[in-house]
C-alpha cells in the first residue's frame, strides 16, 4: 500500500486540477457564462476524490451523492467532455441533459452526481451487488455527504450490504454543513462511523483533508472488499467551502478559517516540499499542465454547438415497439397451465437462457420458497446468488435492481403488493425512469419491477390498491398487466430482455387461473395491445383481472344481440395507440374499465386520447368504469361498492349504448 514519489506527485495533480476545474465552474457559473442548472462545487473536498482514487481500479464502480463532479475528474474523465456538459453543449458527456449534478460516464464506471439526496446509497449497492455477481474482484465506492446518511436509504444499503457481505466502501464525505443546517443541530453523534457498529461491518474516521490518511484507509478497505469480507464505512471529515455557486450562506468566519489553514492543496504542498518530493520548479510544471488542460477543455466546449431544442425529446426509451394490431393465434403447440405457473416458467426460461438475470425479494426462496409461489423452485436450481432471499426493504430492493441493471445485470425483482411501490417510488420514477435519458444514452435500466395487485382481495388500504397510473405516468418506465397465462409468460420473458426497466404488475386473482401457453419460447411484445373478442357495436378498453370479466359479459349480452369487442390492452405503457383509436372508429362507442380510482386513472388517460384523437367518429360519450375515489376497507361487506367486476362493466355498457 506504500505510495511512490510518483504517486504522490499525481495525487496532488489530481488535488489541483479539481480545485482549478470548480474554481473555474464557480466563476463562469457567477458570471452567467455558464446558465445551465446548479452547481455544487467541491471546493475544500479535493484530497478525497484524488487520494481515493489511487485506490480504485479502472474496473471498479463509484457512484456519488452531490459534489461528484472531483470524483469524475480524479477518475481520469473525459475534461472536454464536462466541460461541453457544463456548457449545455451537445458534446458533453451526456449530450448536454445532466450538467454539474448528473455526470455519467459509463466508461469511466462513474455515476459522479446525483440531485436527490441519498439516492446513491441504493443505487451503489446494486452495483457492488453487480459486482459480487460477476466475480471479476471489482468493488463499488459510494460517496456522499452526511446529510444522506439520514435518509432511510443510507440505512437499507448498509444493512442490505452487510447482509450479503457485498465489496462496498460506503464514504461520508462530512463537510459540516448539510444544505442549511449546520451538521451538530440534525446529528445525535459525533461520528458517522459510529452507524458502522450498527451493522457489523467496520468503521473508520480519518482526516478528509489529509491525501495520505484517505489513501491508507481507502487502500486497506479495498483489499478487505476484494477478499470478500464485505463492505465497510470509511467518514471523511471536510469542510464544503461554498454549498453552491449561486450564493453562499455559511458562517464567513468558519469558511475563511477552513481556507486560510486548513486548505488540504496547500497542506499537503507543505508536506511534499518537507519530503523533498516537490520543489518549486515542479509545483510551477505541474500547475500549468493544469491550466492548459482546463483552457483546452474551455476552449472545445465554447466552441462546441448547442443541441436543438428537439433534440431534447429524443432518447426517453432506448427501445419502443411501435407494432399494434390483433395477435394471430400462436403457431406452436399449446398446453394448460396456471398463471403462477406461467411466470415461474418465464423466469426459469430466462435464467437459463442469460446468466446476467436474477431474482431478487422478500421470501423468493428459502423455506418461503415464493410468496405467491412464483419463484417456487427456483432457489433450488439456480442457488442462493440468482434467487436471492433479501431483507424486508423496498427502497434495497428496487434501488439495488436499478443499481446492479445500471452495471449490466439483469435484475427481477419482486416487490409484494402494488401499493409498496410507493416505498421505493425514487428508485423508480427518478432513477430507474430517468438515467438513461439523463446520461443521453450511455445508461440503460433493464430492470424488472415484479408486483401484484390486491384490488379485490380483503387486505386493506395499505395493501389493497393500484399504483398503476403513477407508473405510467412515468417517462422511461414501460408497465405491464397480463390477463391470462400465456401472455403472463411471453409478456415476461419479453419485459426480461428489454433495455428499458418495466414494472410488471401481477393480479393476485389470476395466480391460479388456467389457460393455454404455448409451447417454447413464447414472447409477446411490449408496446401491443390484443383484440381478445371482435364486436361492432362497442369498444371495451381493459386489463388484468378485468379482461376476464370483460370477456364473459361480451358473451352474455351477445344473447341481447349486443356485439362487444374486448381490447387487452397488456401494456399501459406504452400504450398501442393505433389499435385504441382504430376499435374506437370501428365500433363508435367506448368503455374503458379499470380498478383503479376513478380521478386520475390509467383509464382516464385513455379516454382523453380517445377524445382528442378520434371524437369525430364517436357516437356518444367515452364511459369510465373504475373504482370510487374510496381507500380499500378491510372488510368483505364494505369492498362490494368499491370492487369493478361484471355488473359494473354490464352498467357501462348499456349507458355507452343509450
Amino acid at each position: 500500500m506504500s505510495l511512490s514519489n510518483t504517486d504522490l506527485l499525481d495525487i496532488y495533480e489530481r488535488m489541483l486540477l479539481i480545485r482549478e476545474s470548480e474554481a473555474r465552474t464557480v466563476d463562469l457559473f457567477r458570471s452567467g457564462e455558464l446558465q445551465h442548472g446548479h452547481v455544487l462545487p467541491c471546493l475544500g473536498q479535493e484530497a478525497i476524490p484524488a487520494a481515493f482514487s489511487r485506490a480504485l481500479r479502472d474496473s471498479d464502480y463509484v457512484i456519488t451523492g452531490h459534489r461528484g463532479s472531483g470524483h469524475y475528474i480524479a477518475r481520469g474523465g473525459d475534461l472536454n467532455g464536462l466541460w461541453a456538459e457544463l456548457y449545455g453543449k451537445r458534446t458533453g458527456i451526456m449530450k448536454g441533459r445532466g450538467g454539474h449534478m448528473h455526470l455519467v460516464d459509463m466508461k469511466a464506471n462513474t455515476i459522479a452526481g446525483n440531485a436527490i439526496v441519498g439516492a446513491q446509497w441504493v443505487l451503489g449497492t446494486g452495483a457492488g451487488l453487480a459486482a459480487s455477481l460477476e466475480g471479476s474482484g471489482a468493488i463499488a465506492a459510494i460517496f456522499g455527504g452526511e446529510g444522506g446518511t439520514n435518509r432511510g436509504t443510507f440505512h437499507e444499503g448498509l444493512n442490505f450490504a452487510a447482509v450479503k457481505k457485498l465489496p462496498i466502501i460506503f464514504v461520508c464525505e462530512y463537510n459540516a454543513w448539510m444544505l442549511f443546517s449546520p451538521a451538530s443541530d440534525v446529528l445525535p453523534i459525533d461520528d458517522i462511523s459510529q452507524r458502522a457498529a450498527s451493522y457489523g461491518i467496520p468503521g473508520l474516521t480519518v482526516d478528509g483533508n489529509d491525501p495520505l490518511a484517505v489513501y491508507e484507509a481507502a487502500a486497506e478497505m479495498a483489499a478487505r472488499a476484494r477478499e470478500g469480507q464485505g463492505p465497510a464505512l470509511l467518514e471523511c471529515k471536510t469542510f464544503k467551502w461554498t454549498d453552491s455557486a449561486s450564493n453562499l450562506r455559511l458562517p464567513e468566519e468558519q469558511v475563511a478559517d477552513w481556507r486560510n489553514n486548513r486548505d488540504p492543496i496547500e497542506l499537503y504542498r507543505a508536506r511534499l516540499e518537507r519530503l523533498g518530493v516537490l520543489d518549486a520548479a515542479q509545483d510551477g510544471q505541474i500547475r500549468q499542465r493544469v491550466d492548459e488542460r482546463l483552457d483546452a477543455a474551455i476552449a472545445f466546449a465554447r466552441a462546441s454547438e448547442f443541441p436543438s431544442p428537439e433534440e431534447g425529446l429524443d432518447e426517453v426509451y432506448s427501445v419502443v415497439s411501435r407494432d399494434s394490431g390483433v395477435t394471430p393465434p400462436p403457431t406452436a403447440a399449446s398446453r394448460t397451465m396456471q398463471y403462477v405457473a406461467a411466470l415461474r416458467e418465464a423466469l426459469r426460461e430466462e435464467m437459463i437462457r442469460d446468466e446476467r438475470v436474477f431474482v431478487m425479494g422478500e421470501g423468493v426462496g428459502g423455506l418461503q420458497d415464493g410468496v405467491f409461489n412464483v419463484t417456487q423452485g427456483l432457489q433450488q436450481q439456480f442457488g442462493e446468488q440468482r434467487v436471492m432471499d433479501t431483507p424486508l426493504s423496498e427502497a434495497a430492493i428496487a434501488g439495488a435492481g436499478v443499481g446492479a441493471a445500471m452495471f449490466g445485470r439483469r435484475p427481477v425483482a419482486e416487490i409484494m403488493f402494488n401499493n409498496l411501490l410507493a416505498l421505493c417510488g425514487d428508485e423508480i420514477h427518478n432513477q430507474a425512469g430517468k438515467w438513461f435519458y439523463m446520461s443521453g444514452g450511455q445508461v440503460t435500466v433493464p430492470v424488472v419491477i415484479r408486483t401484484s395487485s390486491w384490488m379485490r382481495m380483503v387486505s386493506g388500504p395499505h395493501h389493497c390498491g393500484v399504483l398503476d397510473a403513477w407508473m405510467a405516468s412515468t417517462p422511461g418506465i414501460k408497465v405491464v398487466a397480463p390477463s391470462c397465462p400465456a401472455d403472463a409468460k411471453g409478456l415476461l420473458k419479453a419485459s426480461i430482455r428489454d433495455e428499458d426497466p418495466v414494472v410488471f404488475i401481477e393480479h393476485a386473482a389470476l395466480y391460479y387461473a388456467d389457460g393455454p401457453v404455448p409451447e417454447g419460447d413464447h414472447l409477446v411484445p411490449l408496446g401491443k395491445a390484443d383484440v381478445k373478442r371482435q364486436g361492432q357495436d362497442v369498444s371495451v378498453f381493459t386489463y388484468g383481472v378485468l379482461v376476464g370479466d370483460a370477456l364473459s359479459v361480451a358473451e352474455e349480452l351477445a344473447a341481447e344481440g349486443i356485439d362487444v369487442e374486448v381490447v387487452d390492452l397488456r401494456t399501459l405503457r406504452p400504450l398501442d395507440v393505433e389499435t385504441i383509436l382504430g376499435s374506437a372508429e370501428k365500433t363508435g362507442r367506448v368503455v374503458v374499465a379499470y380498478e383503479g380510482y376513478r380521478t386520475g386513472g390509467v383509464g382516464a388517460e385513455i379516454s382523453a386520447l380517445i377524445a382528442e384523437h378520434a371524437i369525430d367518429f364517436l357516437d356518444g360519450p367515452v364511459v369510465r368504469v373504475a373504482a370510487p375515489d374510496v381507500p380499500h376497507p378491510h372488510n368483505a361487506i364494505l369492498i362490494e361498492p368499491i370492487t369493478v367486476g361484471k355488473k359494473a362493466l354490464i352498467a357501462g355498457i348499456r349507458k355507452a349504448l343509450d
